[in-house]
């Protein structure tokens, strides 16, 4: 055991049937520091969490919870552990108080002590003021925070958040998110899981990134950032000659490129804290003032999209038939979409709902006599003479319903501009000659992938998929 580690994961796997859902997982968190593991729905999170808190027993591997052993002394595991799942464990008809009353027997706390940790947890949570109201009139963000309370009112020296803030209104999750940094603040050990890339830029010390039950990459932002090779954009504008400053800067240390557009001049540095001074100090040598600077420091959707992109590359690419690309674009839209599918239920019940990825699709291919497909082969159960026909019947199937919202429009135009008014987060244009190109061994088909600027998890993972899955075959620009 590592004196310094909270939690030490040692080879962690667990298979459902022929399910692998976590594979030889390892990692360390120091005491008193927040680790969070960052990955799409389904990539093994949940089910590591799980076998963390003693729920599941792993088929392999171990983990060491401040020295307590999850497979031989999984009570000493819990006497140290806090967890916050994804479901709540309320009880709708009893009030606040009543709720970690109840939770707080539970724990073995009676009396006075009770008492006081009611008061404590409520204060910590925001929630004193409304804690004689009934949980069932709370808004779901309300309701997320006493079930954070519930985990913390033993004292827990760990504490596991599973997806804490999904479903909430923008204000609760910032209460929830200051809450998780006071908890770190107070000297307790915060595992979190996340699919919100800036939830885990923002809090945490050591991030992970799972997929498919692996862990893909780990490290600090700075330490995953250098991992993917992503360097930091310093725009700024000039008065004076900017041909004579731009030159100098090229040849200054620290700088990989320069490039202008119009009066905009974007440079790429490794260090923006140790360059900029020498571009100022470039600039004023040639008589030219800079007159704005702005810094765009790289970010964790960089490194996610690259570790996920890494970990698709061993997907085949050596398939030419059009059947077996079919079954590899399909299945993993159709999985994830089964994951969100059986959140719809949860959230049929009250509980929460996962944001769609709005999607308009423009599917201009005409077909062709090298493309047909039997409609038994097709997921969704759909005819389609076309190979865009096909994309459009896999995305419009009822699997994938709780994902994504697709509209059809009859141009690439109509479909640009839905992304530009912010109608829809990503355009995908299928062009008239797709599915000529696809059939054709030596051709090159691509499909465009129009998206808003801002990028959200939806719409990235949703272009690494078509990327990858079209990879060596076609293209996505």
């Amino acid at each position: 055991m590592n004196n310094s580690a909270a939690i030490e994961v040692l080879g962690l796997k667990k298979s459902f049937g022929e399910n692998h859902a976590v594979q030889g997982v390892s990692f360390n968190v120091n005491q008193g520091e927040i680790f969070s593991l960052l990955g799409p729905n389904g990539a093994g999170k949940t089910t590591t969490i799980s076998m963390l808190s003693c729920l599941l027993r792993p088929n392999d591997g171990d983990a060491n919870i401040m020295g307590h052993s999850i497979s031989t002394d999984p009570m000493g595991v819990k006497s140290v552990l806090g967890v916050v799942p994804q479901d709540l464990a309320l009880y709708e008809d009893l009030t606040a108080r009543e709720n970690l009353s109840f939770w707080g027997k539970m724990y073995g706390l009676r009396g006075s002590t009770l008492k006081t940790r009611v008061d404590e947890v409520l204060n910590v949570i925001g929630l004193r003021d409304r804690a004689n109201e009934r949980v069932g009139k709370y808004s779901g963000g309300m309701k997320r925070r006493v079930n954070i309370g519930v985990a913390l009112l033993h004292k827990p020296k760990v504490i596991y958040m599973d997806e804490p803030t999904v479903g909430i209104d923008p204000q609760s999750r910032r209460n929830i998110l200051d809450s998780v940094v006071l908890l770190k603040n107070e000297g307790m050990t915060v595992l979190y899981t996340t699919h919100y890339m800036e939830e885990a830029q923002e809090l945490s010390d050591h991030i992970g990134i799972m997929d498919h039950g692996k862990l893909i990459a780990h490290g600090t932002h700075d330490e995953l950032v250098k991992m993917v090779g992503q360097q930091t954009r310093i725009d700024l504008t000039l008065n004076g000659n900017a041909d004579q400053v731009m030159a100098a800067w090229k040849e200054t240390e620290g700088v990989s490129r320069v490039t202008s557009d119009e009066s905009l001049i974007s440079v790429l540095v490794q260090d923006s804290n140790l360059t900029l001074p020498h571009l100022f100090e470039a600039a004023t040598k040639h008589s030219a003032r800079i007159t704005s600077v702005n810094i765009s420091e790289p970010n964790l959707e960089a490194v996610f999209m690259k570790a996920f992109d890494i970990a698709l590359k061993d997907m085949t690419r050596a398939f030419r038939s059009t059947f077996a690309v079919i079954f590899m674009f399909g299945v993993p839209l159709l999985v994830t979409g089964m994951f969100y599918f059986m959140f719809g239920n949860i959230a049929d019940e009250g509980g929460f709902t996962l944001p769609k990825t709005q999607v308009v699709i423009a599917n201009l291919d005409e077909g062709g006599p090298k493309f047909q497909v039997n409609p038994k082969n097709i997921p969704g159960g759909k005819e389609a003479d076309s190979m865009g026909d096909l994309i459009v019947s896999i995305l419009q199937s009822e699997d994938m319903a709780d994902l994504i919202e697709i509209t059809l429009v009859p141009s690439a135009e109509t479909a640009r501009t839905a992304v530009d008014n912010q109608e829809s987060q990503v355009a995908i244009i299928i062009p008239t000659d797709f599915s000529h190109q696809f059939a054709d061994v030596d051709g090159k088909a691509v499909i465009e992938f129009y998206q808003d600027p801002t990028l959200t998890l939806g719409p990235a993972i949703m272009r690494s998929i078509l990327n990858r899955f079209m990879d060596g075959m076609s293209g996505v620009k």
